[in-house]
């Protein structure tokens, strides 16, 4: 297949990914983005590194093989794997309402300034950078430019790669190599940031600390996404209340005035314990369901339950309380494959 059918097919289904309502459609897109970047990966068009045919292996053939690649590591949360975050794409909601909100955010950037183009960071970009490049076909050159990072330097490569092959090239910036978590923006600041580094409850990966450092290295006016993430509590179905909400406010609270962040600040604000009280007297083994919101942009959001991995929910009991009074404990970017909420 030679560069313009490419080019043409990851479009076409770009726009049903962006524009159509219907779950079922946009699944049947991922996939055929799927193929489209399997061609780019594996195809003629590029001599694949070893990495990825490797990735190719493990992701499209579900060869039984483990990444290779030594894990790379960072403060404050643990790295997923260049072909864990090329799975994502599996992820069909997820995918959906994080391109979607990338793409109202840009569109309102361009209402509230005449500056062109409009700057865009995309922080742990993956091997695809694959919400920026879904939403790039829509843009004019010179409307926007893409800068996209990702600490594994075969993820910034495959998606240089990417980029190139669905022509898309001309509207990027620049390919950085870094830890999102330590990286400090020089130049012109982006009008918009993106990071999508989470699992659900911010456990495992270092989406709070990301926040936390660039959430004040943007433009004036600018947006970071997601918005909010939301961590609360359900008891019998009914709300108890919220445990923690992760915003760019986070970065006033946990920096020095160098902008750094301070560790001991970090941690403090990554232990979650906060008691929340029923109004009633609570049952020893009542269950409770801790879940996860994302406010992508504005009316994009994943709720709970409708990704997995990102918003998936954590069912735990309580002890007996006469008072109501429900205490909850859990850690966010552990690094830990499991991170428990104790309740007491």
């Amino acid at each position: 297949m030679d560069r313009s059918s490419l080019e043409n097919r990851f479009t076409d289904y770009a726009r049903i990914i962006l524009e159509n309502d219907r779950d079922i459609y946009v699944g049947s897109a991922c996939d055929g983005i799927k193929d489209v970047l399997s061609s780019v990966v594996t195809g003629d068009l590029i001599k694949s590194s070893s990495f990825l045919q490797g990735l190719y292996e493990e992701y499209y053939v579900s060869s039984p093989r483990s990444d290779s690649l030594e894990k790379e590591r960072c403060d404050f949360g643990d790295t997923l794997s260049p072909s864990g975050a090329a799975a994502c794409l599996k992820d069909v909601k997820r995918t959906k309402v994080f391109a979607r909100g990338l793409k109202s955010a840009i569109e309102k950037m361009m209402k509230m300034t005449d500056e062109r183009p409009i700057r865009v960071l995309d922080a742990g970009c993956g091997p695809y950078g694959l919400l920026s490049m879904l939403v790039a076909p829509f843009f004019k050159e010179g409307e926007v430019e893409f800068s996209l990072l990702d600490i594994y330097k075969v993820n910034v490569e495959c998606s240089m790669r990417v980029a190139e092959v669905i022509g898309q090239i001309a509207k990027c910036r620049e390919f950085i190599k870094a830890d999102a978590v330590q990286h400090r923006i020089e130049g012109r600041k982006p009008h918009v940031i993106i990071s999508e580094t989470m699992q659900t409850r911010l456990s495992v990966e270092p989406q709070v600390a990301i926040t936390a450092n660039l959430g004040d290295q943007l433009a004036d006016g600018g947006i970071f996404l997601p918005q909010s993430i939301r961590i609360y509590a359900e008891m019998n179905d009914q709300e108890l209340g919220e445990l923690f909400i992760l915003t760019s406010a986070i970065s006033a609270e946990v920096k020095d005035s160098c902008g750094r962040i301070v560790p001991n600040l970090m941690s403090r604000i990554s232990s979650v314990k906060k008691k929340i009280n029923a109004g009633r007297p609570v049952e020893k083994g009542e269950k409770v369901v801790v879940k996860t919101e994302v406010r992508v942009f504005e009316d994009h959001v994943l709720k709970s339950g409708e990704s997995e991995a990102v918003t998936g929910s954590f069912n735990t009991r309580t002890l007996k309380s006469e008072s109501g009074d429900i205490t909850f404990e859990f850690e966010m970017g552990t690094g830990k494959k499991v991170s428990e909420v104790f309740v007491s």
